[in-house]
């Protein structure tokens, strides 16, 4: 998950490739402001132009199970 802090663009890198899954952001009260499926994708670029500032979580699902949790801060 890089870059972090980040201002408009956020790369994650997956260890493999994902077949099937789900990428949630959600702020610091739980809200969900990004959410997108992902298909035999090894990284995923998200613009986070229009999400506020603050801290957030990001949630990788694979097959129905979280299998990835980070954070980032948006300046």
């Amino acid at each position: 998950l890089y870059p972090n802090p980040t201002e408009q663009i956020l790369n994650i890198n997956f260890d493999n490739m994902i077949s099937q899954g789900k990428i949630i952001i959600e702020n610091i009260n739980g809200q969900i402001v990004y959410e997108d499926f992902i298909s035999f994708e090894d990284a995923k670029q998200i613009s986070v132009l229009n999400v506020t500032k603050g801290l957030y979580i990001v949630k990788v699902y694979i097959g129905g199970q979280q299998k990835y949790i980070s954070k980032f801060v948006k300046v």
